[in-house]
């Protein structure tokens, strides 16, 4: 029914006269050859019949829709329709309705789109409808698809530098800021030890002493140890 474009083969005797005059009147519009024929009608008496006057030409519809998954994500990809000019791409969960504005996107340029943002583990169903400059396509078929649990392990962009510190010393450690994939701040925890060292007296001498008996000896002076 899409072929032929004009009043010959099966449509050759389609040019009718309507009013009444010699030779057929030309009312149908049979479009580009991915399209139906439809009526035409001067319906506004501008003396020009067209086919947006009597009725709409509906594309071929989107026939198949596939979903792939991702982290907070659903993946469509579609079969292209001839002659389309874009896409409405329409999601929804549960008992919503595709009316919502943040539910649907408009597709100029290719057979894919990525819907993101969507709640981990919920099952979304999906659809897309062909479009043109003068109407959209009615939705033929649906589809549904789970999205994955978005990542939110936090990590750490920064690393944090050893840290030495001796006993009985306070410790002031700064450590860097975590974001996960919701933008949230996290901070990393950890337990630092201080080992228990030997003392040492490092380089520091003490000069011999000599004692007579029964002599006093004074106080003794010895070196701090670290």
């Amino acid at each position: 029914m899409q072929r032929p474009t004009t009043y010959e083969g099966i449509y050759v005797n389609w040019n009718i006269d309507l009013d009444g005059m010699t030779g057929g009147d030309d009312p149908w519009d049979f479009g580009a050859s991915s399209q139906y024929p439809v009526l035409k009608i001067d319906r506004d008496g501008d003396g020009t019949a067209t086919w947006q006057e009597f009725g709409v030409q509906r594309l071929a519809q989107v026939r198949s829709v596939s979903v792939v998954p991702g982290e907070g994500a659903l993946v469509l990809s579609w079969t292209a329709v001839s002659g389309a000019t874009g896409y409405k791409v329409q999601w929804k969960s549960g008992d919503e309705d595709y009316d919502a504005a943040d539910r649907q996107a408009v597709v100029t340029d290719g057979t894919t789109y990525a819907i993101a943002n969507l709640i981990g583990n919920t099952e979304y169903t999906v659809r897309v409808i062909a479009t043109h400059a003068d109407a959209d396509d009615d939705p033929l078929g649906e589809a549904t698809g789970m999205p994955r649990v978005l990542n939110t392990e936090p990590v750490f962009t920064e690393a944090a530098d050893p840290q030495t510190y001796r006993q009985n010393q306070a410790i002031a450690l700064t450590l860097p800021a975590a974001i996960d994939g919701n933008g949230d701040e996290a901070r990393l925890n950890f337990t630092l030890e201080i080992p228990d060292l030997m003392p040492t007296f490092g380089d520091t001498t003490i000069a011999a002493q000599s004692y007579l008996v029964n002599q006093r000896i004074e106080s003794l002076a010895l070196p701090q140890a670290i």
